[in-house]
């Protein structure tokens, strides 16, 4: 599992303009997350309006391009998340692989050097 921190989150209105030339322009109000991981770290813009990221079981999607160190969240889903805590991306590399057009082998080769490891037997 790959977690990623929650730096700001933010109430966005219809129409907002999301990420790098506003690929995505939301729909209805909605409450975002801004998070701390990028394509630097392996995250890539593949997963752009296509990633999806966890807490507690609901589903974040990812709104707008995939950034070189951030991340923009849809955390409607998720009224209790605030600035400071942690979300998941589980690495199921079936899907991940299918989302960005990389191998399985790609995308944990091509993982940044800034997550801290934890191994677990």
């Amino acid at each position: 599992t790959i977690e990623a921190q929650v730096l700001q989150v933010r109430s966005l209105n219809a129409g907002d303009k999301i990420g790098y030339n506003a690929t995505r322009i939301t729909d209805r109000p909605l409450r975002a997350a801004v998070i701390a991981i990028g394509y630097a770290d392996g995250y890539l813009r593949g997963y752009s309006n296509a990633g999806i990221f966890y807490l507690n079981g609901s589903a974040l999607p990812v709104l707008g391009r995939v950034s070189m160190d951030l991340v923009i969240l849809d955390i409607s889903g998720a009224s209790d998340l605030s600035e400071g805590d942690w979300v998941q991306l589980p690495l199921d590399l079936p899907t991940l692989s299918r989302q960005s057009g990389l191998s399985q082998y790609e995308i944990l080769t091509g993982l940044g050097q800034r997550y801290q490891r934890n191994w677990r037997d």
